[in-house]
Order: structure tokens, then C-alpha cells, then sequence
């Protein structure tokens, strides 16, 4: 297919940041891997903040970039306007501190996703950014953070959620060693989850059911890979991806986007059902395994290396 077609296809992606943009960076970085079966382009940057250090990544990217009017600062371009003007089809906020405008979430509604370094619905709303989530989640005395990418809506952090993924938290830490930890995981799981949305391979539906998100709750995955690779490869394993470092060259002989949805359940990694049976196959093995969870929710994981299952305990 001509570059130009596929170009066409792909969904027009407009990032807003308030800061130095690192989910800007790990999304183009991304995109960059995934070459032409990347589902979006990044067309767009704008900011609340003319100093906010995405604008300067987008520069060095030759990619459009601008800063658009806000209650205190009612001088230029509203950012409803500039997303029009752009065509934009998904709006990503990575670290964007402002609330989207009723009249944007009206016009986007099911196309703006948002990051938040906390497993909502804990740590969220109004004011709950940066390092004041990490310090209210030590002083709570949970164990366990996290990741959540979730749809925009009218309020602070409350639409739907799209995926999670956990993040220890240790005795010992600090609000800036979590920190530290979950900017890592935000910097795998928010392109893939970026991907598959701007793909069409994730879609805002109703009714919300528990099914419908990435969840992995698995105590496994609380102690974190030490290399990137490897936990890039778990989170693309539970969004129903090849992983990156074995499935190259099976993408490319069977033809085969990076992420399917139809193939969560065959990986079997991380599936959160609720109110229905479910069988968890693993083809190469031939094992099944049925569940009855008529009032239940319950993750089971397949071993894609060893082909072992792993039922875990009821939430």
C-alpha cells in the first residue's frame, strides 16, 4: 500500500502537555518502532504553558505546535479551535493539568484519553498531579500504585477506564523514588494503550462492563522486570500484542498488525471478566480451562512460555 494511503488512514493524533513531555517523547518513540503499522501520527502539541518542554520536543520533531487560551489567559486560539483546525480524530493528554472544556469532551467524546500515575479511582480528582498522588499514596500506606489510562470526561479523572497496570510500593520509598517507578510504566503501557485506541482496536462502548478494560492485578506483576524489554513484552502480552522482542518476525510472516484485540484471550495474560463464563484456551498446549463466574470476577493467566495456568484468587 503507497505510503501516502497509509498515511491517510491513520488517525491524526493531538498530544496536550503542561510539562517537559517524556509521554510526548515515549509515544513518538514508539510510533517510531511501529513504523508503518502505527495507528496514528502525532500531528499536533499544544500546551496551557508557552514554557512547558513538550512544545520544544515537538519543535525538534518538526511536528505543529502551540499554545492555546485558558481562563486566566483568555488571549488566542481556543483549544476546541486548534483541534478543529487540525483535524484532529484523538486527543492524548499527557500530563495536562487543565480540565477539558464541556464543549472539547462533547465533540471528542470516546477520543481523548488521559494518564494518571495512581490506580484510580484512588488518588484522583482535583489538584491530585505529579508528586502530591505519590506522597497521598505512601501516606495511605498502600502497597501497591500504579498506571491507569482512562477516557476524558466532564471531571477530573472519573471516565471510563481503559488499562492498568500495578507499581509496588516499598517502606522505604519516597514521593520521588514512586515516582520514578511509575514514570517508567506510564512510558510502556501509554503508547501501546495511544496505539490501539488511535487503531480503532479500543473503542469507548456502553455499557461499561468490567470486561471491558485492561486490568492486571496479578501479585506477580507487583515486582517489577528489571529491563524494560521485558516488561514492555508483559504489558504487550495482556493488551493482546506480539511481544517485541519474540514477535517480530511473526508479525511480519502472518501479516498481523502489532496489537489484535481478538488475540487477548489466546494470549491469555490478563483478562478481567465479570457476570459470565469464560474458557482460557492456550492453542499450542490444548488446554482450556472453564470458569463459572456468575457472580464473580476473577483473573487467570496462561504461561505463554511454559503453557501453565494460573488461576488467581477472587477480588
Amino acid at each position: 500500500m503507497p505510503g501516502d494511503v497509509k498515511s491517510a488512514m491513520r488517525s491524526r493524533i493531538a498530544v496536550l502537555a503542561s510539562g517537559g513531555g517524556s509521554n510526548l517523547q515515549a509515544i513518538l518513540e514508539h510510533f517510531e518502532w511501529l513504523g508503518d503499522r502505527r495507528g496514528g501520527d502525532v500531528v499536533l502539541v499544544a500546551s496551557d504553558r508557552a514554557d512547558a518542554g513538550a512544545l520544544e520536543r515537538a519543535s525538534r520533531r518538526g511536528i505543529m505546535s502551540t499554545v492555546h487560551s485558558t481562563p486566566k489567559r483568555p488571549d488566542g486560539v481556543k483549544l476546541g479551535d486548534v483541534l478543529e483546525q487540525h483535524a484532529i480524530d484523538l486527543v492524548v493528554l499527557a500530563g495536562y493539568l487543565k480540565l477539558i472544556p464541556s464543549e472539547v469532551v462533547a465533540n471528542y467524546a470516546g477520543r481523548i484519553i488521559n494518564v494518571h500515575p495512581a490506580l484510580l479511582p484512588a488518588f484522583g480528582g482535583p489538584g491530585m498531579y505529579g508528586q502530591r498522588v505519590h506522597r497521598a499514596a505512601i501516606e495511605a500506606g498502600v502497597r501497591v500504585s500504579g498506571v491507569t489510562v482512562h477516557f476524558v470526561d466532564e471531571v477530573y479523572d472519573r471516565g471510563r477506564i481503559i488499562a492498568q497496570w500495578p507499581v509496588p510500593v516499598f517502606p522505604s520509598d519516597d514521593a520521588g523514588t514512586l515516582a520514578a517507578r511509575v514514570l517508567r510504566v506510564e512510558h510502556l503501557v501509554f503508547p501501546r494503550v495511544v496505539d490501539a485506541i488511535a487503531s480503532g482496536r479500543k473503542v469507548l462502548t456502553a455499557p461499561a462492563s468490567a470486561a471491558d478494560a485492561f486490568i492486571d492485578a496479578r501479585p506477580a506483576f507487583t515486582l517489577l522486570s528489571h529491563e524494560d524489554s521485558r516488561l514492555a513484552e508483559n504489558i504487550e502480552l495482556a493488551f493482546g500484542c506480539w511481544p517485541s522482542a519474540v514477535g517480530r518476525m511473526r508479525r511480519i510472516e502472518h501479516g498481523v498488525s502489532a496489537c489484535d484485540s481478538s488475540a487477548r484471550f489466546d494470549a491469555g495474560w490478563t483478562v478481567l471478566e465479570s457476570g459470565r463464563d469464560v474458557d482460557f484456551v492456550d492453542r499450542d498446549a490444548g488446554v482450556r480451562e472453564g470458569r463459572d463466574g456468575a457472580n464473580s470476577q476473577r483473573n487467570t493467566r496462561v504461561d505463554a512460555g511454559s503453557h501453565r495456568q494460573h488461576p488467581q484468587a477472587r477480588r
